[in-house]
């Protein structure tokens, strides 16, 4: 290993949070089994301490390297390897330094070396490895029987629910404007949304776009509009309360009980956030196919018809609220999955959160943050810095904000639609398939800033300038809009990309025309922002 620290701005290594005094000597990519690598090790110049009291002590030896996987890396295999030095202390002896990673909280766990290579390199390619293929076999051969004989033990265990035939369903949002992702958007807008006007916050924070500067191992760019607000920072902001008492989610004998708790709790005004096994939960593409850890949220019950009402995207892409069965709701909350199954994720632990608006609740138009937001939309410069500790996260959804907002490996602002825009020419040119979901959130981000648009036009005292912004802004959402669909009948079929191409091109006319009326709304507002500055990325 080499004795120089190695510079980086991998979105992974920034998520793992390990700094000084490690340094980060070493990447290792394996495309065959999904895996990257960390090779990290103790600054030499740092001296050591004992774990138990603190003291400085000389340095004895170093631990044989081993190697730590993240048990949440879900899109790849993070690996840790070092070699943990040693330190002698006068009073303890011979002690292990405590490595960050191994701190009690965290994520990793000891790599079991040819096991889980097995298990990763399965999601690409499980007939690598023949005693593999058959324990698959075999597993998806057995399951139907076992979740038969589960779903049985559960119907059992739900007898016991108490609760008098009624029906309720909370207020919500079908159609919420931001849902290409159901943490970041469709599940707390939608909440908010069928309850309280969200024109004022979209206008002061929706504006901003971001995507990564590398493809991940999906392809996609994972193209967001920022700052993001999962359901946490609506809770920490005080438009929403937290139920603060947990869930019985100890296993099938307490399905009653977890039936009994999410019932009280909408009968209380609450919508309760779930992370489940989608392996269970009917019309989504995981369903009876492949293990896969996704949110949903439950917005209402029928008691003698024994099902929830869910919202999540279903197997046809669409976003909508349909009934699950409360077995099916049990059984993807506390089966995590067989871990043999091709394509299969390591499904999270289950959870469940309790979480409602406030009563009348209110958002209010920030204009000097709308003024920054949209300034570093046109200038491509990143949000103000925001990190959240994991220890502040309110549900699963929110842990993917751990790493706040990186310059080095993400684009932003126009910057970033440059970025997509590219991506996409570079896939066709390859054949290769184009994400929807960046094209979404492409055309999504353009429906708001329309949206957002007349709202800041009607703001600045310049009704009879509504009009002309709106209309103007108009072409820029049906590109992008055009663009999505384009997108969905190339993936189809692969053919069509001389259509896709040429609606590419177009690009330039759109974006000359979405700085003229942004830049429009910015001098209404009397800022001494000119067009001259604003920076232009192609």
């Amino acid at each position: 290993m080499d004795d120089a620290p190695l510079a980086t701005t991998d979105p992974y290594w920034e998520l793992l949070r390990i700094g000084n005094p490690w340094e980060l000597r070493a990447m290792q990519r394996n495309r065959e089994h999904g895996s990257l690598e960390f090779l990290v090790a103790w600054k030499a110049s740092t001296p050591l301490r004992c774990p138990e009291c603190g003291q400085t002590c000389p340095r004895y030896d170093d631990e044989p390297e081993r190697k730590w996987r993240h048990r949440r890396g879900v899109r790849l295999l993070l690996l840790i390897t070092a070699s943990v030095p040693r330190c002698h202390c006068p009073e303890h002896g011979i002690k292990t330094i405590q490595a960050p990673w191994l701190a009690p909280g965290t994520w990793f766990v000891e790599y079991d070396g040819i096991n889980s290579e097995e298990r990763h390199s399965s999601r690409l390619n499980f007939k690598s490895n023949l005693a593999h293929y058959l324990r698959s076999v075999a597993t998806r051969k057995l399951r139907p029987r076992a979740d038969q004989f589960r779903a049985t033990r559960v119907a059992r265990a739900l007898r016991k629910v108490n609760r008098p035939f009624a029906a309720s369903s909370l207020p919500f949002d079908h159609d919420p404007p931001y849902k290409a992702y159901q943490c970041l958007g469709a599940h707390p807008l939608g909440m908010l949304s069928a309850v309280t006007d969200l024109t004022p916050l979209l206008a002061s924070e929706y504006i901003n776009l971001s995507c990564l500067n590398t493809p991940d191992s999906f392809g996609e760019l994972g193209a967001v509009i920022v700052p993001n607000r999962p359901i946490g920072r609506f809770v920490v902001s005080g438009h929403c309360e937290c139920f603060t008492s947990k869930p019985p989610l100890s296993g099938i004998s307490r399905a009653a009980a977890l039936v009994h708790w999410m019932i009280d709790r909408i009968l209380e005004g609450w919508y309760v956030f779930l992370h489940v096994n989608n392996y269970y939960m009917p019309d989504t593409w995981a369903y009876s196919n492949t293990d896969l850890p996704h949110d949903c949220l439950i917005t209402g019950f029928d008691t003698e018809r024994k099902v929830f009402r869910v919202a999540m995207y279903l197997a046809n892409g669409a976003y909508d609220v349909v009934t699950v069965p409360f077995t099916s709701v049990v059984m993807a909350m506390m089966i995590r999955g067989s871990q043999h199954l091709a394509a299969d994720f390591d499904c999270y632990h289950p959870m469940a959160l309790a979480v409602r608006p406030k009563p009348d609740v209110k958002f209010e138009f920030n204009r000097e943050s709308a003024r920054k937001n949209l300034m570093d939309y046109l200038q491509s410069a990143p949000p103000d810095d925001v990190t959240y500790a994991r220890d502040d996260l309110v549900y699963a959804g929110d842990w993917v904000l751990a790493m706040g907002y990186p310059r080095g490996s993400h684009s932003y602002g126009l910057e970033a639609v440059s970025a997509l825009v590219a991506h996409m020419r570079s896939a066709i040119m390859k054949r290769d398939k184009v994400a929807t979901i960046d094209t979404r959130v492409l055309w999504e981000h353009r429906k708001i800033m329309r949206s957002n648009i007349e709202f800041w036009a009607r703001q600045s005292f310049l009704p009879q300038a509504v009009e002309s912004f709106t209309k103007g802004y108009l072409d820029v959402v049906r590109w992008a809009h055009t663009l999505h669909l384009n997108c969905f009948a190339y993936n189809m079929e692969r053919l069509n990309s001389r259509e896709f191409i040429h609606h590419l091109d177009q690009y330039e006319a759109t974006v000359e025309i979405e700085k003229k009326v942004l830049t429009q709304i910015l001098i209404s507002w009397g800022s001494a922002f000119s067009q001259t500055r604003v920076n232009m990325h192609h």
